[in-house]
């Protein structure tokens, strides 16, 4: 796999990039267990019984998923980072720009396709629930994925998000997160308009976090 370019403008180019490779889409395929030889060769949908899906080019090009099961809905055509999210928790839906890049940056990742920044995240107190746990190492893991194309910046962690991420029950994830909060291991720093009648917070990790580059591309925390 070519190297990745340093700049961020290079860098969201390049992802796009990805999306458009064969050959990559059918490694994140197999990472996230389609049974799938080639694209435009049907296998067994993961989302719905009894129906079959391809991977075929969208309008743009992008190699998709086209879930037989959904044929004629908005969602009969989903991308790579769509599929993933709807596999941990089960629903098919639209992802924001945000979204999408963050959750294509993760599958890279997790086949050890790229390294991403190292971050320093507040451990939790002693004792803390496993779905506070859980919370910790979503939120851990998203803003790695999200520094590896913004540096610092802050990040959104709604309950919504957190559910497929984590994932967690929408009540979980709403605990959980006021939990991370209560404990500082995130702090609320920024809030920008939502779609909702609430403005979405963004947060950093707690004890003034910067990122650092990792030593080896594939180099990983515990």
């Amino acid at each position: 796999m070519a190297s990745v370019p340093p700049d961020r403008e290079e860098k969201s180019a390049w992802l796009k990039a990805v999306a458009f490779s064969e050959e990559i889409t059918l490694g994140l395929a197999h990472l996230l267990g389609l049974p799938v030889v080639a694209i435009e060769e049907p296998f067994q949908c993961v989302l719905h019984d009894a129906c079959v899906a391809t991977l075929t080019r969208g309008r743009k090009g992008e190699v998709v998923y086209r879930d037989a099961g959904l044929t004629g809905t908005q969602r009969e055509f989903q991308t790579l980072p769509e599929l993933a999210a709807a596999l941990r928790n089960g629903v098919p839906k639209r992802l924001t720009p945000f979204q999408h890049a963050t959750w294509r940056v993760r599958m890279l990742y997790e086949a050890s396709l790229i390294g991403l920044p190292l971050v320093e995240v507040p451990e939790l107190a002693p004792g803390s629930s496993p779905l506070t746990v859980a919370a910790r190492a979503g939120f851990h893991l998203l803003v790695r994925c999200r520094w590896f194309l913004e540096p610092g910046e802050p990040v959104s962690f709604t309950r919504g998000f957190a559910e497929a991420w984590c994932p967690l029950t929408n009540e979980q994830a709403r605990n959980a997160i006021r939990e991370l909060l209560s404990q500082g291991v995130i702090v609320k720093v920024d809030e920008t308009a939502s779609n909702y009648r609430n403005p979405t917070h963004l947060y950093l990790p707690g004890g003034g976090t910067v990122p650092r580059r990792p030593t080896a591309a594939t180099e990983r925390e515990t």
